[in-house]
C-alpha cells in the first residue's frame, strides 16, 4: 500500500480512490514545472483522524485536506522522480484513475 513514514501513514491500495496531479506555479522539478501528487483516499477525514501526528505537522495535514481534499500530498520537487512516474507506479498497484489538473 501507500507508505508515508514521515507522517506514520500506511494505507492499503484498496483504500485509495484517486490520484491527482496538480501543477505548482512557482516550483520546478528539473527543467519542468513541479506538480503536487495528491493521493485521495476513500475517507480522507478518517485517514487524517487516524494519523498519530501533532503540532505543526498536523496543521500542515489539515491545510492539505482543505486545499487538496486529502492530507496525503507530496510535491515532486522534493523527490528524485517526477509526479507522473510516481502516479503511474501507484496507479499500477492501486488500479485507480489518475487525473491531471490544469
Amino acid at each position: 500500500g501507500l507508505h508515508l513514514p514521515s507522517i506514520e501513514c500506511d494505507l492499503p491500495w484498496t483504500s485509495l480512490a484517486e490520484i491527482r496531479l496538480v501543477p505548482l506555479r512557482y516550483a520546478r522539478h528539473g527543467k519542468q514545472g513541479a506538480v503536487m501528487v495528491v493521493f485521495i483516499p476513500q475517507a480522507p477525514s478518517a485517514v487524517l483522524a487516524a494519523l498519530p501526528v501533532a503540532g505543526r505537522r498536523r496543521k500542515r495535514l489539515e491545510r492539505s485536506l482543505r486545499v487538496y481534499d486529502t492530507p496525503l500530498t507530496i510535491s515532486d520537487n522534493l523527490i528524485d522522480r517526477s509526479g507522473e512516474q510516481l502516479a503511474a507506479a501507484a496507479a499500477a498497484f492501486a488500479a485507480v484513475p489518475v487525473r491531471r489538473e490544469e
